[in-house]
């Protein structure tokens, strides 16, 4: 019987080593975890932010437009004046028609207010142009940042959770040698 109390004080040497690395185990599996939910909450976020983005794209050229439009429309109705206003003067100056004759003076600023208005139009559009890549290179760079933070937190979990079973191991063999240590340190008293 007197290697009972030995044997007693070695098996709960070895279960207490045994519940500490079930303990570390966990917690190295909740911290990866955590890690995990970062990965999750970069990735709701990029979404949550190139959806803002995007609002603010369609926002922002829809302004473009509206501004583009009044502008052109201003310019279309300032030429329709001075048009109607040189009409009149050419009207009644005579019907001559050849260089630099009021007609032909008439004919060329017609041309000029069209190329005019049609430059409203284009830098509207370029101002649009310029919003859209700037939304798009604005993306690209975000999407690769969200993407290289996801791989690195993906790569920190998968180590974080290797790390605890190897801490297990490390930890298992240490309870069984705590637990032969404590029973032959009981059999020898």
């Amino acid at each position: 019987m007197g290697w009972l109390l030995p044997l007693g004080m070695g098996l709960l040497s070895f279960g207490l080593g045994m519940g500490k690395a079930n303990i570390n185990r966990q917690a190295g599996y909740a911290n990866a975890d955590e890690v995990d939910k970062q990965r999750t909450d970069t990735l709701l976020t990029h979404k949550f932010n190139v959806g803002q983005q995007t609002k603010r794209l369609i926002r922002n050229v829809g302004q473009t437009r509206k501004r583009g439009a009044y502008i052109y429309a201003q310019t279309v109705a300032n030429n329709e004046r001075k048009q109607a206003t040189r009409t009149t003067k050419a009207a009644s100056s005579g019907a001559a028609i050849g260089e630099f004759t009021p007609m032909n003076a008439r004919v060329n600023m017609i041309g000029k207010e069209f190329m005019e208005a049609q430059m409203v139009k284009a830098n509207t559009k370029a101002s649009i142009d310029t919003l859209k890549q700037d939304f798009i290179d604005w993306k690209t760079s975000a999407d690769f940042q969200t993407t290289m933070t996801a791989n690195q937190l993906s790569r920190k979990s998968a180590l974080l959770r290797k790390q605890a079973d190897w801490g297990y191991v490390s930890d298992s063999l240490g309870a069984l040698g705590s637990g032969v240590s404590s029973y032959g340190n009981w059999m020898t008293s």
